[in-house]
């Protein structure tokens, strides 16, 4: 039996068979075992809402759970009991159903279950707008309000879709910690306001600042306001969130943060960092946090074989790669090749993510084996994805490559702590291939599953496939022909 999930749909994976042991006119009865009553539920989708189903043979305690799990999602046409199943008629064709992986959708029943979601829409635009107005802000207040229209947008899209157990719970996540980084932020311009007297931030003001006594002071509110800037960019120590949240958020959600969130991130870095830039103390906060942030991102995504969720330590190892271009100063400019940086990766991400998501929607899996065979079903898709992950490790000819050798480049043409900095930094760009490649691995190395069907690519989705590829080999080969880095 296989049911077809959706995308926003929450899959709760079955091990334990259940066997049909009487089937009348309207009526089946499911021997459920010490099972709980998910099994029952998957059957009330094959009978329909006019079939009842009744699960018998249950502990007390299953037969407790399954009861609130039915009255809390409307399973009205479900009933468990705790009669034996010898009392009852056995069925002409018993069949024994092992359920594998099984993907049930606890709210389907209701058709009214995701009434709403035409309001989503315009929350991604809402998003954009607080990002748009953060670049533009002249003072620390326009910036925190900004970064909060993005910030609750983003918490209201990771949780949408209530009934879904883990949208419902990476929301939860996402807003605790979300509330404890705006809480660093409120701090630090609290600080900040009680130093100088005014929101207005600049160099001059913040110069003056620290060559009085308010020097101390100063430099608790620039960390106050650096720790609230970290979680946005997800990097050490406010990288928490990000792999229960990537997880847990619709994949179309997911990839809207791991934009747009490092983006306004690293804008708001960019600001708040420039008047402090040239300051040794902070030179080397910032490169401590982007070691740390490699290490966390590239050993945490190592061991993982949900996409989705390495996606999300990559995003981490990716702001561990951008941070060193943060160190110091370029002809008077604050990381001038950032910006190129941000865009090759934007390209990367989202050519992952649609690959991701056709693969979730029509083979009901976000694990790294839901690609097995990609590359004899599906050959230029299989193509599209390897330039993607090929281009996240930094594979020569590729713009992610491109991209990580401004970073190198960066480090080495400042000279600050090459004794530590640029070894970590090789280490863990080496460690990105192992993990990465376990995509192309599976696509190409492993036979597809039986009876695989080869994924149908929408036609939107194979041109932006397209144009992302094409734009990751041009950003690959644009060394050859010109020196654009700063």
């Amino acid at each position: 039996i296989a049911l077809a999930p959706e995308e926003s749909n929450l899959g709760l994976g079955c091990g334990n068979p259940f066997r049909i042991v009487s089937v009348q006119p309207g009526e089946v009865v499911v021997d459920l075992g010490s099972g709980a009553g998910f099994d029952c539920f998957l059957a009330s989708h094959l009978t329909g809402r006019r079939g009842k189903v009744i699960g018998v043979d249950m502990t007390h305690e299953m037969l407790s759970l399954s009861r609130r799990l039915a009255k809390e999602n409307r399973f009205r046409n479900v009933e468990f009991r705790l009669g034996e199943i010898e009392n009852l008629p056995v069925a002409d064709n018993t069949a024994d159903v092992v359920i594998s992986n099984c993907v049930i959708n606890l709210s389907s029943n209701d058709s009214k279950s995701q009434d709403g979601t035409g309001e989503f829409y315009i929350l991604p635009l809402l998003a954009c707008v607080g990002i748009t107005s953060l670049c533009k802000a002249s003072n620390l207040v326009e910036l925190f309000v900004s970064l909060e229209v993005l910030t609750l947008s983003s918490f209201i899209m990771v949780g949408y879709f209530r009934r879904n157990l883990g949208s419902t719970e990476a929301g939860i996540k996402y807003l605790i910690l979300g509330a404890v980084s705006t809480g660093f932020l409120v701090f630090g311009l609290a600080w900040y306001f009680g130093i100088t007297g005014t929101f207005i931030y600049n160099e001059t003001i913040v110069s003056h600042a620290l060559a009085g006594q308010t020097a101390p002071a100063m430099y608790l509110a620039l960390a106050m306001l650096l720790l609230g800037t970290a979680f946005k960019i997800g990097a050490v120590p406010m990288q928490l969130w990000i792999p229960d949240v990537y997880q847990g958020a619709p994949t179309p959600v997911t990839a809207f943060l791991s934009v747009a969130s490092k983006v306004a991130g690293f804008a708001l870095f960019g600001i708040i960092l420039a008047p402090f830039a040239v300051l040794p103390p902070v030179e080397f906060v910032v490169a401590l946090m982007a070691a740390a942030t490699l290490l966390v991102g590239n050993l945490g995504a190592i061991p993982q074989t949900n996409l989705k969720r390495m996606m999300g330590y990559s995003s981490i190892a990716q702001a561990g790669f951008i941070l060193p271009l943060f160190i110091g100063t370029v002809d008077g400019q604050l990381a001038p090749n950032a910006p190129f940086y941000l865009a090759v990766y934007l390209v990367m991400t989202f050519g992952a993510f649609f690959a991701l998501a056709m693969i979730r929607i029509q083979r009901g899996s976000e694990e790294i084996s839901a690609f097995r065979g990609l590359g004899k079903t599906n050959p230029r898709l299989a193509l599209a994805v390897t330039i993607m992950f090929a281009s996240l490790a930094g594979v020569p000819l590729t713009a992610g490559f491109f991209a990580k050798m401004i970073s190198f480049v960066h480090v080495i043409n400042t000279g600050l702590y090459l004794g530590w900095m640029l070894p970590v930094m090789i280490v863990c760009a080496a460690s990105g291939f192992y993990y990465y490649f376990k995509v192309i691995r599976s696509m190409y190395w492993d036979k597809p599953a039986e009876n695989a069907e080869p994924v149908q690519v929408p036609a939107i989705s194979g041109v932006m496939l397209a144009a992302f590829s094409i734009f990751i080999v041009l950003g690959g080969l644009m060394p050859l022909f010109l020196n654009p880095i700063r």
